[in-house]
Formats: C-alpha cells, structure tokens, sequence
C-alpha cells in the first residue's frame, strides 16, 4: 500500500497538492501556493481595508 499525503489551503481557490512525504508535500503546496498567490493578484487588486476588534 503506497501512502499519500494531502493538503488544501481552503482561503486560495484550488490551492492542494499531494506529496508521497511529508517534506514533499511542504515542498509542492509551497509551490502552488505561490502560483495561487499569482494568480489572484494577476485577477484583482486586494486592498486590505483593516482589522477593528469590537468588545460587547
């Protein structure tokens, strides 16, 4: 039985990859997330508008 390893970054549309190790896996899903991160700043322009904490 061969083993796989998984991984999906759920805030980056289709951003997973597989990996046969642990050290494998880390190394592709980097790489995809880098190409997701492209991706999404070649579609829109993200503008962070900030961060307000609000005690009820």
């Amino acid at each position: 039985m061969k083993t796989v390893f998984m991984c999906e970054v759920p805030q980056l549309k289709a951003c997973y990859s597989q990996g046969e190790t642990i050290d494998e896996l880390m190394q592709n899903i980097r790489e995809v997330i880098a190409m997701c991160l492209e991706e999404l700043e070649d579609e829109t322009t993200t503008e962070f508008i900030g961060i307000q904490k609000v005690v009820v």
